[in-house]
């Protein structure tokens, strides 16, 4: 990209964000945006405290500056996620290192991927203020794509989908499909993620059709008979079978049960099959 120079006769960009004190928490606007803060000295978990605010902010610039490079790189891309790390010292209180890594799903070669990368860190705002003051670091890399299988695609593999997008991310993009899909995602599969603090946006059944010509790293099937009445694919995928028991129709411990069993079982040998990194923490 062509090196840009400041124009002294052009006047700088300017942000302006209010913050205000609540009874229990913080606020922030800015535009027609508001932020729930958390500066309550007892902690919030439905809230950004500073340092994660912080955190945030190098996120957000980091895939403001994916949206804006991609198109002059002619870069194919498909997913970006990035996972932030920070480290507080207490004297002086200062995050003394923040850590991050970037999973791309994209069919782009590895020196095109240290381009965007190189891109993102010397044209990113955030990233330049807070890189003199700590230690900055991070990687790039192609995320290893997943394909979870059942019968309806409402219960297990669904939870599945949630979990390993969780627990693995950003080195897996975990997707899920049924070989009979129902009308609905079950209920208390999504009521099981949820009382995890798992998100379930963007979850659906789905037809396992709709992905036989989208390239796979691994394909995972999670109960009997989808192991028995899986597709065959245009080309040739590894293959892991992990069956669990059915919850479709129980109480909610049922599927609670095999959402923890998902997390303690599978997601390990997923990231074993992969050879990606998982933390135990992260589950």
């Amino acid at each position: 990209m062509t090196e840009k120079r400041n124009d002294p006769s052009k006047p700088p960009m300017v942000f302006d964000v209010w913050a205000e004190r609540g009874t229990s928490y913080g606020i922030a606007r800015t535009k027609n945006a508001t932020v729930i803060l958390d500066t309550d000295m007892a902690g919030r978990h439905d809230a950004f405290n500073p340092a994660e605010l912080l955190l945030a902010a190098l996120g957000a610039c980091m895939l403001k500056g994916v949206e804006r490079i991609i198109p002059i790189l002619n870069f194919s891309l498909r997913h970006v996620a990035i996972r932030l790390h920070g480290e507080r010292r207490d004297v002086p209180p200062v995050l003394a290192r923040i850590c991050y890594t970037i999973g791309v799903d994209s069919v782009e070669n590895d020196r095109r991927l240290d381009l965007l990368h190189e891109n993102l860190r010397k044209y990113g705002t955030v990233f330049n203020t807070i890189a003199p003051g700590t230690q900055l670091s991070g990687s790039i890399h192609r995320m290893k794509r997943v394909l979870v299988l059942c019968t309806g695609n409402s219960c297990r593999s669904q939870m599945a989908e949630a979990i390993l997008n969780h627990d693995l991310a950003p080195f897996v993009r975990a997707f899920s499909a049924g070989v009979a899909p129902q009308s609905e995602v079950a209920p208390n599969a999504l009521e099981a993620l949820r009382r995890a603090e798992l998100p379930t946006d963007g979850l659906a059944p789905k037809d396992v059709a709709q992905f036989l010509d989208e390239p796979f790293d691994l394909v995972v099937t999670v109960c009997d008979h989808a192991r028995e009445a899986c597709p065959v694919f245009p080309r040739p995928i590894p293959t892991l079978h992990m069956a669990f028991p059915d919850p479709h129709g129980q109480p909610l411990a049922a599927f609670e049960a095999v959402r923890d069993a998902i997390r303690a079982h599978l997601v390990p040998a997923v990231a074993q099959a992969l050879a990606v990194p998982f933390a135990q923490e992260n589950a």
